[in-house]
């Protein structure tokens, strides 16, 4: 039973620092400008391809890329403070 005890508290302690994390991440989200957010929403919440936003954005994959990786190394930062 105490080994059942723990395991249940082992569980939410994953579970509030998951939240934690969530909650990191909107607030770096919220720090992106908006041609940044809807790169992120484009690919990673719609899940785009780098093709697909080209076309939308009538440029091509490659910019879109190197701005994705620009966008990607941002929130780095902002979530290593």
């Amino acid at each position: 039973i105490i080994v059942d005890i723990s395991d249940k508290i082992f569980d939410v302690e994953k579970i509030i620092e998951t939240k934690m994390l969530i909650e990191d991440l909107h607030r770096a989200l919220n720090n992106l400008n908006e041609e940044e957010r809807n790169l992120i929403k484009s690919l990673y919440f719609e899940d785009k391809t780098l093709t697909e936003v080209a076309k939308k954005e009538d440029t091509n994959p490659m910019k879109i890329s190197r701005l994705r990786n620009k966008v990607l190394e941002k929130l780095r930062k902002l979530l290593d403070r």
